[in-house]
């Protein structure tokens, strides 16, 4: 997303590392998820610097709070959604792009299941 965001922007590299304050070392090994996104108070600092749309901003939110370092089960979820994160981690490599969009739009609400 990181990088994408970058080219789009028409910089090189070095020259964004410039303009939001950080090595180029650290902004390539965020680009490729060699690190952890940074914190959110930090990440909405860089996002002012980046000149993002509410559009790009929040795209960019999203994908730092889904890096699967970020993901912790709740000790209180019941068994059945226990399961269902093991189950994601097993097959998160062989989910399709209509199968992840499925899913996605019966957790926000957007679609009801039958049969349940």
């Amino acid at each position: 997303m990181l990088k994408s965001i970058r080219t789009s922007q028409g910089y090189k590299q070095f020259e964004y590392a410039k303009i939001l304050g950080c090595e180029p070392s650290y902004l390539s090994a965020l680009e490729r998820g060699k690190k952890d996104p940074p914190k959110p108070e930090k990440l909405e600092k860089l996002i002012q610097r980046m000149n993002l749309s509410e559009n790009q901003a929040q795209k960019l939110r999203n994908a730092a709070e889904y890096r699967i370092n970020n993901i912790k089960i709740p000790r209180e979820s019941n068994e059945i959604v226990r399961e269902m994160f093991v189950l994601l981690n097993k097959k998160s490599s062989s989910i399709t792009n209509y199968q992840a969009k499925l899913i996605r739009q019966v957790l926000s609400g957007e679609q009801e299941v039958s049969g349940m």
